[in-house]
């Protein structure tokens, strides 16, 4: 199944005869049968789609999403179907009365933790050549594995503020030594000293755009299992903020987005220029948007079964739905790259 990427300007997307039909200033550029789709995604402004194409999208089950320069989802069309039962959504909200909430949230942080860890010891196998960073980045995964000693002693009946402020204090510890490891990997040139999401130089303009696709991916899992994409354990409720899904990005975060753009970036920043007004180049959102998307394909392990990273999104939204419904308990999603 194919992902549309629409970009540029003066674009119409139509749908005749049974197939979706791509237009580029009144001219017909391209056209694709729906049974080749699984979404379609519009990454700027200037882009029109008939009517007739938005009802097959509904129609035919195929996920359309909008995105602004920020790689943030500012609407989607999903099919009515998806969320017609609310048995799940009850028992997702019952769960913050009880123990429950405080082992999502933990689940949340272990396994982004192992997660991270994961990520920095690959990329110290890869630099073997140089002693002394891959001694650093293994010495930091080391020092990110210690803290989930800590979470795992974190015991409590309610999820109560203080519980949560203890398990995000360790996750913080964690970040710290995560982001030296990911700044030891990232090429000087472009300029890259620490998180932060207001930041506009080019890897942190990367990774929320990136980060924005995972939510994305992430949303449409949740929804399609029938969660309430407002209602999460780690994050704080909000008035419009998705704390689930932020709570599921969390566990994805850095073998879906941090590790291929860290490969991207080292072999690629000699030819980087991507940049506008403080905004990611259309261009460059699109290379970034079918880097995310390959990268979904690749083969991971968890439990030691293979699958693909983004049949893991799913199943951890499902794993997640199970423990809800007490058919399992959680268990850790430590993610190893093949």
């Amino acid at each position: 199944m194919k992902t549309l990427i629409l970009s540029g300007y003066g674009v119409k997307l139509g749908f005749r005869k049974g197939r979706f039909v791509i237009y580029k200033r009144g001219e017909k550029v391209h056209e694709v049968s729906p049974l080749e789709l699984e979404q379609i995604i519009i990454t700027t402004s200037g882009i029109c789609i008939t009517s007739r194409a938005l009802r097959a999208c509904a129609r035919l089950g195929i996920d359309l999403v909008v995105l602004d320069h920020k790689g943030d989802v500012t609407a989607r069309l999903m099919p009515t179907y998806v969320t017609q039962t609310v048995e799940t959504r009850r028992l997702q909200y019952l769960a913050f009365i009880d123990k429950k909430a405080v082992e999502i949230a933990k689940w949340v942080v272990q396994s982004k933790l192992a997660n991270q860890a994961e990520v920095l010891k690959y990329f110290s196998k890869s630099r073997r050549k140089s002693i002394e960073i891959s001694s650093k980045l293994r010495d930091l995964a080391y020092e990110i594995e210690f803290k989930l000693l800590e979470l795992s002693k974190i015991n409590s009946e309610i999820l109560t503020s203080d519980v949560r402020e203890k398990i995000l204090s360790i996750e913080a510890v964690a970040a710290r030594a995560y982001w030296e490891g990911f700044r030891i990997l990232i090429p000087e040139k472009l300029g890259f000293e620490k998180r932060d999401r207001e930041s506009v130089d080019i890897v942190n303009l990367s990774l929320n755009y990136m980060y924005g696709l995972l939510r994305h991916v992430c949303t449409k899992a949740a929804l399609l299992l029938n969660l309430d994409p407002y209602a999460g354990y780690l994050h704080v409720d909000r008035s419009g903020r998705p704390s689930l899904i932020l709570d599921i990005m969390e566990i994805f975060r850095p073998i879906a987005v941090d590790k291929p753009l860290i490969t991207f970036l080292s072999s690629n920043h000699d030819k980087i220029n991507a940049i506008e007004n403080c905004r990611l180049s259309p261009e460059y959102r699109v290379r970034l948007i079918q880097l995310f998307l390959n990268n979904l394909k690749q083969t991971v392990k968890l439990w030691s079964e293979k699958n693909t990273l983004e049949s893991l999104i799913y199943k951890a939204v499902k794993h997640l739905k199970d423990y809800l419904h007490n058919k399992v308990k959680l268990k850790l999603f430590h993610i190893s790259l093949c």
